[in-house]
């Protein structure tokens, strides 16, 4: 997740970000791990420090996988109030 930008105040750390991902609905032949609650996301910044929210196995043919999350951020006390924008990026490999 890239650090929080604004135009007027600049950048913001967050205190912390959490991902956790809904059970995954499946179509097809594999088996997917139930999802960890709580997946800290602050420190996935690029594919070398990316973070498994669901993992597959025994994929064979065509399938799909389709769930909802919610990312939830503490955001530090000393912030001033602005509009802030990041970006979370996922990537199905």
């Amino acid at each position: 997740m890239s650090p929080f930008e604004s135009v007027s105040t600049g950048t913001l750390a967050p205190a912390s970000a959490l991902y956790t991902p809904e059970l995954a609905a499946l179509t097809g032949t594999s088996t997917v791990a139930e999802a960890a609650a709580g997946v800290s996301v602050l420190g996935a910044t690029d594919v070398g420090t990316a973070v498994a929210v669901q993992t597959a196995t025994g994929v064979t043919g065509n399938n799909t996988a389709i769930w909802g999350a919610v990312l939830a951020i503490e955001v530090p006390a000393q912030a001033l109030a602005d509009t802030y924008t990041a970006t979370l990026t996922h990537s199905v490999l």
